[in-house]
């Protein structure tokens, strides 16, 4: 699987950057349009063809952390900024907000904790017309303590959207694989039912669990916490 998806990413990273050049030139409205769509296109199935790799790592117990330190906060900061900025024209705001019990240096694989991030807020700003999207995160109040090696702390976060929300009898199985809480949407905004699976992976790869959280207004309340050093 990892030399199959290798052989499909290395020709999809090459057609994004073509079209990346191809948009810096001088082109009509219709062009513009036609060129932007292939890019999207093509980035869904580059998308894809990651989730479906990671997921290959999950099923093979080869899914391993590369632990180093690293701010959170700045990692976070960043990746709203990201979205922020994808969100304007759609009048969603995206908004961080991390207590200060959090730990600026901690340990841990930042490029799979934005990975998280990053699937459940894509997943809230594909169901998010308009509103807010909210990160969340604090620490535990009692942190595990060692005498004899490091010491860990139990992280807990939350994205808060309004959106068109989850069923109720979904709150479960919508972290399977290849399920969505609503196929009619699926059609509506695509995504293959992969995000929120790798997301529950990458969790319990962490020491920690996720849920669907239920929440007074619209939208969708998903918590989850994670253990870090």
């Amino acid at each position: 699987m990892t030399s199959f998806s290798h052989e499909l990413r290395t020709p999809m990273a090459g057609i994004i950057g073509m079209l990346d050049i191809l948009s810096c030139d001088t082109l009509t409205p219709e062009q513009e349009t036609s060129v932007g769509q292939i890019r999207r296109c093509a980035t869904g199935l580059l998308s894809m063809v990651n989730n479906v790799l990671d997921i290959s790592k999950v099923e093979a117990g080869k899914m391993d952390l590369d632990l180093a330190p690293f701010n959170l906060a700045s990692e976070l900061e960043s990746l709203v900024d990201m979205f922020a900025a994808q969100s304007y024209a759609a009048s969603v705001d995206v908004a961080l907000d991390l207590s200060d019990t959090i730990p600026q240096a901690l340990k841990g694989d930042a490029c799979r904790i934005r990975q998280i991030f990053s699937n459940l807020l894509s997943n809230s700003m594909k169901f998010t017309e308009n509103g807010h999207i909210v990160i969340r995160g604090w620490a535990d109040e009692k942190p595990e303590i060692s005498s004899d090696g490091p010491s860990f702390i139990n992280l807990i976060f939350e994205v808060d959207d309004t959106g068109c929300g989850i069923p109720s009898h979904m709150h479960e199985t919508v972290f399977d694989s290849f399920v969505q809480a609503d196929a009619s949407s699926t059609r509506i905004h695509g995504g293959s039912g992969l995000g929120l699976y790798i997301v529950r992976s990458l969790v319990q790869k962490m020491g920690g669990e996720v849920q669907v959280i239920c929440k007074q207004g619209p939208g969708t309340l998903i918590r989850f916490n994670i253990v870090m050093e």
